[in-house]
């Protein structure tokens, strides 16, 4: 089976620890990087290189879209096509923004510092109360789920039929599409964290694929 890990942003490092989460998988990993940053800032990809995007999607059984920075259409193209194609697709932090905004949401700013917590990046921070009716709740099986936190901007406006967990606060942490094989986001690393909940995440993606 091949994972491919979307780099937006080209922060590697986010590559490093999704890397180490699924090293105990007997996955394949490649990566989708664009050819350069203005192939991605530019609205108007070529469809040589849609065509190209599209052969590389192909060969891919499942997707990770990492946290990043900005959203780009490059990253758009790639939530979508997996969507409209049923590839199974896990998004993290930006990724799930991301696909929060191909759900019909749009992004926001928090405007407060209470869900960007520097220090430890597997520390659990503040809980996720998780839809009893979610596909996620079948997979972790909680109610409550404690997270880590660094993020600035947080998916609004979205269908409430899309959301699987908020904060106490109600930010959006958590989107599925039932109707998908695997359609999931959160807004947390778990890529950092040691919990079985997130054992129990990965576990679930990989094996939809």
């Amino acid at each position: 089976m091949r994972v491919d890990i979307c780099d937006k942003n080209n922060i590697l490092q986010f590559h490093d620890t999704i890397r180490t989460k699924l090293s105990k998988y007997d996955v394949n990993l490649i990566g989708i990087i664009p050819k350069s940053k203005e192939f991605y800032l530019d609205h108007k990809e070529s469809k040589s290189d849609l065509k190209m995007l599209e052969d590389t999607l192909r060969l891919c059984d499942g997707i990770i879209l990492p946290g990043g920075v900005d959203p780009f259409d490059y990253d758009m193209y790639i939530a979508r096509y997996c969507y409209e194609h049923d590839i199974p697709i896990l998004g993290i932090c930006l990724g799930m923004q991301v696909m929060g905004m191909i759900l019909g949401g749009e992004v926001g700013h928090i405007g407060k510092d209470n869900h960007y917590v520097k220090g430890n990046p597997s520390e659990l921070i503040h809980p996720v109360n998780i839809d009893l009716n979610s596909k996620f709740f079948q997979i972790v099986k909680k109610e409550k789920n404690k997270v880590n936190t660094r993020h600035h901007d947080h998916v609004i406006n979205l269908d409430p039929k899309f959301i699987a967990g908020e904060s106490d606060d109600y930010i959006i942490e958590a989107i599925e599409d039932k109707t998908k094989r695997f359609f999931i986001g959160v807004q947390w690393h778990p890529e950092d964290q040691l919990d079985i909940e997130t054992d129990l995440l990965f576990d679930a993606f990989i094996n939809e694929l």
